[in-house]
């Protein structure tokens, strides 16, 4: 009798002890959750209201247009994502938001350089090479909107993406301190799935800049601590 008995009190334990696992996993995805919600209602709430449009935009007289870069294939040609927020760009630009652009992107790759692809289209929309900069050190989101900050000491900025990406920036911007306003460059074509992929990325991602640039805020990837002055010549930057 006392070898079943072991057996039926063994079995109770191995019973508990899974059901106390399944506990802490419903748990530990419950926080997750509300980790997530909590942080994109958090950025949603704090930055929408400095969304605007390219009429509104026009009239900031910003220290500069701050365009983040995107995919750029590796012929040097830029993807159609990145193709509208250079338009939106040369779009505020002659509107008169600011006298400067400041292209920010990964100019760490020879075929696909963001920045000096950036500049490229730029050039080819008639705006003067004096008047864009160049930082190929904005390896995300967050290093951009410190490096706009420290290196290139901009404190009003309206910065262009796109919709699902615009809280976000405009979030890590003011965390750090700048006047930031956002503009949503205007889809010029369909992108499909993409966007779906990149809605999707955007909750995670708004997650991760509230810790980082809301709360630990560290140096960028690339800190050499050299400045550039946004009222000067912007070809010494090209």
């Amino acid at each position: 009798m006392s070898l079943p008995r072991k057996q039926t009190r063994l079995y109770i334990t191995q019973m508990k002890s899974k059901k106390r696992f399944r506990s802490y996993i419903l748990s530990i995805c419950l926080l997750i959750i509300v980790f997530v919600l909590a942080t994109n209602l958090t950025i949603s709430a704090k930055a929408r209201h400095y969304v605007v449009s390219l009429e509104e935009a026009s009239g900031l007289e910003a220290d500069c247009i701050l365009a983040l870069g995107c995919l750029v294939y590796p012929s040097g040609r830029v993807s159609e994502l990145l193709k509208d927020r250079l338009h939106t760009t040369a779009e505020l630009y002659n509107e008169g938001a600011s006298q400067k652009i400041l292209v920010s992107g990964d100019g760490s790759h020879t075929g696909n350089n963001e920045t000096a692809a950036m500049l490229a289209f730029l050039l080819e929309q008639e705006v003067p090479p004096e008047d864009i900069f160049c930082d190929p050190h904005g390896y995300s989101t967050y290093d951009s909107a410190r490096r706009t900050r420290d290196v290139f000491g901009a404190k009003r900025v309206v910065v262009v993406t796109q919709g699902f990406h615009v809280q976000r920036a405009v979030y890590n911007l003011r965390a750090l301190g700048v006047d930031a306003y956002g503009v949503a460059a205007e889809p010029r074509w369909n992108h499909g799935r993409l966007m779906l992929k990149n809605n999707a990325r955007e909750v995670i991602a708004r997650s991760l800049a509230v810790v980082t640039a809301g709360i630990v805020k560290p140096l960028p990837v690339f800190n050499d601590g050299s400045t550039v002055r946004l009222d000067g010549d912007g070809r010494g930057t090209h």
